[in-house]
């Protein structure tokens, strides 16, 4: 039988090596909605087609991206939205786009939040559509709960840092874990060590000794103490 989960994990991100902390503990992990938009307009001959009449759908995705990331930014919320993923029909340098499929990832501890700038960014999509004449399709692939993490567990860990004298933040994790899961059928909780840059899944991530050390230490003993 399984009585609790403790996870130790990287960040996967750069707010800890910026701000000077030794140890992560995440409070839970965020709110993700993932939206399939795609715009389809119309394929022609790059020369011969006058600017005025095209119908390009890549111009509409184009400007699509650079609102959501521009309303995003100026939101003033904890929130990220990220177009990661497009894919461009027929792709060909002397071909006016005819569709453009794309993914919108759109982030943030408050699910509410989440969903309702969701929705701005389908308004945003239709008005754009509209201005390029071009067809839209904006549908949502999935959404997730906010996970908030054990409450006893976490202070278990924020006693070990206490203990240890490393300093420590809590924060919400952005990307998604296994906790997130086992969070459903037993206590669960995360810690987290810096990673240099932020960087993750490339070849240039990288946490210091020191830092796996902490991490290991940290976990250690909250373990002996739960």
């Amino acid at each position: 039988d399984i009585s609790r989960y403790l996870e130790l994990h990287i960040e996967q991100g750069p707010v800890l090596e910026l701000e000077n902390y030794q140890i992560g503990i995440p409070k839970g992990i965020v709110t993700m909605v993932v939206d399939n938009v795609s715009f389809t307009g119309e394929s022609n001959q790059a020369g011969p087609t006058p600017m005025k009449v095209r119908k390009d759908a890549l111009v509409a995705a184009s400007r699509f991206t650079v609102a959501v990331r521009d309303m995003a930014k100026s939101s003033g919320k904890e929130l990220t939205m990220t177009v990661g993923k497009i894919n461009n029909f027929p792709n060909a340098y002397n071909v006016i786009p005819g569709k453009v499929t794309m993914n919108l990832d759109t982030r943030s501890p408050d699910k509410k939040t989440a969903e309702e700038y969701s929705k701005m960014a389908k308004e945003i999509s239709e008005r754009i559509a509209s201005e390029e004449g071009v067809a839209l399709d904006f549908k949502n692939q999935w959404t997730t709960e906010t996970t908030l993490f054990d409450e006893d567990m976490r202070k278990e860990i924020i006693k070990s840092c206490r203990a240890l004298n490393l300093k420590y933040k809590e924060l919400y994790s952005w990307p998604g874990h296994d906790a997130q899961y086992m969070n459903m059928v037993v206590p669960t909780a995360m810690i987290f060590i810096p990673s240099h840059n932020g960087r993750s899944h490339t070849k240039e991530e990288y946490s210091s000794d020191q830092d796996l050390i902490n991490g290991y230490s940290i976990l250690k003993r909250t373990v002996e103490n739960l």
